[in-house]
């Protein structure tokens, strides 16, 4: 058995036990390249029964970055089973450590099969544009240090997405929109369309080209998250409301 295969074979069995798993920086000395070869692999054997619903952008702002020890964004996948709706209740006790992020969401209209030059040919490719929440899910062993390697190994982290309506990106100033997170009707985050490595649709450009080099298959109907704007909240049990100017409202309650 080769290391990636052992790598992968382990962590679908830590995945499917439900407990916490040390990281695995930990465990083995792997570079980001082949950390991206065990998600692919990992994303192949669990897909299957998980399903494959889009692509998700992770430590596109420079704290994120400096905690992971990297000067660029890592990208993962978002399975089917995950996507919730606007309105959804979560119960807290049916996760580790979950992350609640506010995320500008993209459709793909058709297949993407080649990398795409530039953003005007990727303009092509997305019509709508959703208001969305990620919610990734730290399954590692509580205190552990965690790194690219472990993130993009994970699939960063991926578990649960919720979307709201989706609404045409033509005429949107993606970059300038401002979002607002709220619990309990208080403000508790402001954040703006170009807290994605200042440009969302250089996010997008970047993960779509991302993904296909991985060596996923992008197709007509994946969702891509671009990134957090504005702050990683903790989960506190509490009604949450994200409204993003121009694009619509994502609510849901976590108990």
């Amino acid at each position: 058995m080769s290391l990636i295969n052992e790598i992968v074979q382990e962590l679908c069995d830590n995945l499917d036990s439900g407990a916490r798993f040390a990281t695995v920086s930990s465990r083995y000395s792997l570079d980001e390249s082949m950390a991206y070869k065990v998600q692919e692999q990992l994303v192949d054997k669990r897909v299957v029964n998980l399903g494959l619903a889009g692509f998700k952008a992770a430590a596109t702002a420079a704290p994120s970055q400096q905690k992971f020890g990297v000067d660029h964004p890592l990208a993962g996948v978002l399975h089917s089973s995950g996507r919730l709706e606007s309105g959804a209740v979560l119960l807290k006790r049916d996760y580790h450590s979950l992350l609640l992020e506010a995320e500008l969401v993209y459709v793909a209209d058709k297949d993407i099969l080649e990398p795409v030059q530039t953003v005007e040919q990727l303009k092509e490719f997305f019509s709508y544009v959703m208001p969305g929440i990620e919610l990734p899910n730290i399954r590692f062993v509580e205190g552990s240090t965690i790194n690219a390697v472990d993130v993009v190994a994970t699939a960063a982290l991926t578990e649960a997405f919720i979307c709201g309506g989706k609404v045409p990106v033509a005429n949107l100033d993606t970059d300038s929109l401002g979002v607002k997170f709220y619990k309990d009707g208080v403000k508790v985050s402001d954040g703006f369309g170009r807290d994605s490595l200042g440009s969302q649709w250089d996010t997008l450009l970047w993960l779509v080209n991302t993904s296909l080099s991985t060596g996923y298959k992008v197709r007509a109907g994946h969702v891509f998250f671009t990134g957090a704007l504005g702050k990683v909240l903790p989960p506190e049990v509490g009604q949450y409301r994200a409204e993003f100017d121009g694009v619509g409202v994502v609510e849901f309650t976590l108990k």
